[in-house]
């Protein structure tokens, strides 16, 4: 990794185990930006008293390095060492500060918060590297395009709620109170939906380092770049929301003839996230989590695959009709799981296709549950009461459950699968709200044993 001598304007080398406080910019590219060969060949040309080199003085990006150096002078930033970093993210993040150059904006700090104002319009929040430039550093402080401060992100700023407002990332993951890993993977891809790069594989680029992901680059694969990004996300997550892609819609019936267009299991595009930007990971208490991997003949997970009893559609004849939940849910939808349709394939009962580009919520399997095994009762013995989870819990199956408490312990029900039967020394319950919850430890709990391939 080079920097700039905030003074000379030289270029200096990293040395690996020295490391200093150093600015980073981040900015739009534009068409007249100055790159690492038109420096060398100012340096040799200015040592030279030749001309050439007013040929980059004179150039709008050679101009946007000499405000982003005096602007690091005054903040006490100066040429330093610091360790080679492999990937953009890092930089971002090992930075003591971001300055967040936004070229489109005239606007002083007294206006840019009015909605129609060009900061909302700027095309700084459009673009698919700016979203790691927005997460990553811990301090990023914003010039409109006369370099005059607009504001400096931090939890309580106006600022702060205005680009959560325009990104639709919320303030914890904004002001690093929460780190990315807290959020499930669909809401991180909803948040480069609306994003877009010059080169096609950048999309996917783009979001290794929000994604904990090195992978190599391969230019010229084109859309197969996405493709790759999320089975390296698989290969290093089990969180199955990455299958919740498409449009949320709880009229949706996975059942119907008129769910007949299968797609892929996977997304094309950040693009086909757009609607998760509220969706959160069901994390269970259970700590053996099903596998989740990608294989020759596709995905192969581990999940509660509800059936349709056999019919004929129209234009489709004879064929079976699923419905899966997915462990995450929508804050539109909270008692709710996420769910996608599946169609069972042609040559094998065991392989899956996904029905339509929907998403729907489910509250119930349909018809009857398939397949389905518990191999014991769940009988509690013993509860501790805890703080209530952060997210809704809802019984993934309906088995009688008996709670063996004292006679005089109050408690309710919440996210209950409509089928269960909750007992408390022999009095049936009925209220579904919440008071209580309870931790059951060392229990034997369901184990889905329905591996299948979709």
């Amino acid at each position: 990794m080079r920097l700039l001598n905030t003074t000379t304007l030289e270029i200096k080398e990293f040395i690996e185990g020295q490391q200093e406080p150093y600015a980073i910019l981040s900015h739009r590219w534009g068409y007249d930006e100055v790159v690492f060969q038109d420096l060398k060949r100012y340096y040799e040309a200015a040592s030279q008293g030749l001309p050439t080199a007013d040929s980059v003085t004179t150039a709008e990006g050679f101009l946007k390095i000499q405000n982003c150096c005096k602007q690091a002078l005054e903040d006490g930033f100066r040429a330093e060492l610091s360790e080679a970093i492999n990937s953009m993210f890092r930089w971002y993040r090992n930075s003591a500060v971001c300055y967040v150059f936004m070229c489109d904006v005239p606007e002083t700090s007294d206006k840019f918060a009015d909605v129609g104002s060009s900061f909302y319009e700027s095309k700084w929040f459009t673009r698919g590297w700016t979203l790691q430039e927005l997460l990553a550093p811990s301090q990023l402080r914003f010039f409109n395009e006369r370099w005059e401060l607009l504001g400096q992100m931090t939890s309580r700023s106006d600022l702060c709620r205005i680009i959560s407002s325009i990104t639709r990332i919320p303030i914890n993951f904004l002001t690093k109170r929460t780190p990315l890993s807290q959020a499930c993977v669909a809401k991180k891809m909803s948040w480069a939906s609306r994003r877009k790069t010059t080169r096609e594989e950048d999309i996917a680029y783009c979001l290794l380092g929000i994604f904990d992901i090195s992978m190599p680059l391969l230019y010229g694969e084109g859309a197969k770049a996405f493709t790759r990004l999320q089975e390296y996300i698989i290969q290093q997550t089990y969180d199955n929301s990455i299958l919740a892609w498409g449009t949320l819609d709880p009229d949706f019936d996975p059942y119907s003839w008129r769910a007949a267009h299968t797609c892929d299991a996977l997304a094309h595009t950040p693009a086909d996230f757009e609607d998760c930007h509220d969706f959160e990971y069901l994390r269970h208490a259970n700590p053996e989590t099903p596998e989740f991997k990608t294989t020759n003949l596709g995905l192969q997970i581990s999940l509660p695959v509800h059936m349709h009893q056999d019919g004929f559609f129209p234009n489709v004849g004879y064929v079976n009709r699923y419905y899966v939940g997915l462990d995450c849910f929508s804050w539109r939808f909270p008692g709710f799981f996420v769910g996608i349709g599946l169609q069972a394939g042609v040559d094998n009962e065991s392989n899956f296709v996904r029905l339509s580009p929907h998403l729907t919520v489910k509250d119930r399997p349909r018809k009857r549950p398939w397949p389905r095994t518990i191999e014991r009762p769940l009988r509690f013995r013993s509860f501790t009461i805890v703080k209530p989870p952060t997210t809704p819990m809802k019984w993934r199956t309906s088995p009688d459950v008996v709670f063996n408490v004292p006679d005089d312990f109050t408690w309710k029900i919440q996210y209950c699968h409509p089928d269960a039967k909750i007992e408390r020394n022999g009095d049936q319950a009925t209220d579904n709200s919440l008071e209580i919850w309870m931790n059951v430890r060392g229990i034997q709990t369901q184990r889905e044993a329905n591996s299948r391939f979709f």
